[in-house]
């Protein structure tokens, strides 16, 4: 197993190593697979979705049967979700030993938070149930755990050719329809382009740039796609929650919006307010099943989302846009100018006991290098990063939220880090988030990972607080006594300081002007009162159904 892994390019194996899957991380170890033993199961199965979708190569994550397995499933329904192509090979018990402690039914459990299961057949079908496995995670971008029965792993396989998988080439798209989109956009006098998390993959960032500026079009990019265009002045930025105002209302006003790997979730579209009724929607994706799956599109195109938009650029051209005038003014160009005004026209409520995060931000974007990776969990802050951290393009945004899960950050950044070494890694937290991921920030320190760890720290569940407490519940169950983080970050051997006002950010400016070496944490002590903009709009669409 581990020799016909490492044939087929195995990076790198992530895992917490038990009784079950112990000889399967100690063979690949042998044969060169990096090895990184973390200190929670779901934090390691998140560390090897960072690292698939940041490096593009087959990566591997372990966990022991049972309890292993379970204690990792939060991140491996992220994972699924999401698409990532990984491959967890699970430990599991001997063929029919239901009595054993470590017993469940492990399919099932896969099968129930979307991954696809797999299994060892024999030790003589060993090699081509793992090539089967590969072929699957990568081919159709699954997450895939293979369970490796205890009698079956211990037994000796015959010699056996290794099949290597081929790359198969995206699959064209229907060119009438590539003919429709075209003509939609150069007839459409307010087109916007929207990419997702498959135009990232496919790198169709600079194509839908070109294809933008033929046609007009301002554009944007969901959640999971940030910084895809930072480079582009006329992108709106994200599209759905995080939107400022203004930004907002642009997109409301487009008459077409074309997504490229984008399914048009609920968060996107603001539950479908962000959209006109009369705008024309199409939607472009690789994956059939996830044409038209959120909402009803006017256009649905099968396609791989770089291929499709430079066949649609073709198509363009040659159409024109004759006298037609699109978004490409000094209007809009006014309006996008003002969008740095907007970010910093709020009232400051720091104190001398608290810093307001976007204050906090806003400072840390001027101290940190440029050349970054923001790692974002999931939480009441999680609209802050976004709207006031730069990142140099979309390798450097990682948020995992497919499955909207809180306390995958710290896990996620460590994948991030190791992907990209040569960038900061900024992994921005909740305290409660931290909390719960907290064993492996000794793991970040032991691998010497260049990382600065943010943590806003209002000593609570703050989702909870603000959408519970003004309607007249208790909120004392969603509290706690504050948390010491920077105190815990010594304790590892990591740098950490607590910090309440700017002037506090002096000991991190030192540490970035010294070359950013090792882990420092901001234990930031933010405003607990303040209720963040995009979770106070969503409240607000939530009880009004």
């Amino acid at each position: 197993m581990a020799e016909a892994l490492n044939s087929l390019n195995a990076a790198i194996c992530f895992g917490v190593s038990g009784s079950t899957n112990y000889y399967v991380c100690e063979a690949l170890g042998r044969l060169g697979v990096r090895y990184i033993a973390a200190g929670h199961e779901c934090n390691a199965i998140a560390m090897a979705d960072a690292f698939a979708r940041h490096s593009g190569r087959l990566t591997l994550a372990s966990v022991h049967a049972g309890p292993g397995l379970t204690n990792a499933i939060t991140a491996i329904a992220e994972a699924a979700k999401a698409r990532t192509p990984l491959l967890v090979l699970a430990g599991d018990v001997a063929v029919g030993d239901v009595l054993s402690n470590f017993h469940i039914d492990q399919d099932a459990l896969v099968r129930s938070v979307g991954a696809v299961p797999e299994r060892l057949g024999s030790a003589a079908s060993a090699v081509e149930d793992v090539v089967r496995s590969c072929e699957k995670a990568i081919r159709e971008r699954r997450t895939v755990v293979l369970s490796m029965p205890q009698d079956i792993l211990q037994s000796p396989a015959p010699p056996v050719a290794i099949r290597l998988l081929e790359r198969q080439p995206p699959a064209e798209p229907d060119s009438r329809l590539v003919h429709e989109v075209a003509q939609r956009l150069v007839a459409a006098k307010r087109p916007l382009i929207l990419a997702g998390r498959g135009a990232v993959i496919a790198d169709a960032g600079p194509i839908l740039g070109q294809l933008a500026a033929e046609v007009d079009a301002l554009l944007a990019t969901t959640a999971r796609a940030h910084g895809l265009f930072a480079n582009e002045p006329w992108s709106i930025g994200i599209m759905g929650g995080f939107s400022l105002p203004a930004m907002a209302e642009l997109i409301r006003q487009s008459d077409i919006v074309v997504g490229f790997g984008a399914t048009f979730t609920h968060w996107t579209t603001q539950a479908g307010r962000l959209i006109a009724s009369d705008a024309t929607v199409i939607q472009i994706d690789s994956d059939v099943s996830r044409l038209g799956c959120q909402r009803g599109v006017d256009i649905a195109l099968l396609g791989d989302a770089r291929v499709t938009a430079e066949k649609i650029l073709r198509a363009a051209q040659e159409l024109k846009r004759g006298g037609v005038k699109g978004w490409r003014n000094e209007v809009t160009a006014t309006v996008l100018a003002g969008r740095k005004g907007d970010l910093r026209s709020y009232a400051d409520t720091s104190t001398t006991e608290f810093i307001d995060p976007r204050t906090l931000c806003i400072e840390l974007d001027a101290l940190l290098p440029p050349e970054r990776t923001i790692a974002n969990d999931g939480g009441h802050f999680q609209g802050w990063p976004p709207l006031y951290l730069t990142v140099p393009d979309a390798a450097g945004w990682s948020f995992a939220m497919s499955f909207s899960s809180t306390g995958l950050g710290l896990g996620t950044a460590i994948g991030a880090a190791l992907a990209h070494p040569e960038r900061l890694t900024v992994l921005c937290a909740g305290d409660g988030g931290f909390m719960m991921s907290l064993s492996d920030l000794q793991t970040a320190v032991n691998l010497k990972l260049r990382m600065c760890i943010v943590i806003f720290n209002d000593a609570s569940y703050a989702a909870e607080v603000h959408e519970f407490g003004p309607l007249g519940y208790q909120t004392s169950i969603a509290t706690f006594p504050v948390t010491d983080f920077a105190a815990i970050a010594r304790g590892t051997g990591a740098a950490g300081t607590i910090v309440r006002t700017k002037s506090d950010l002096a000991d991190l400016r030192q540490w970035v002007g010294q070359g950013c070496n090792g882990v420092y944490l901001v234990d930031a002590r933010i405003n607990p009162d303040l209720a963040a903009d995009w979770f106070s709009e969503l409240l607000r669409q939530k009880h009004a159904h």
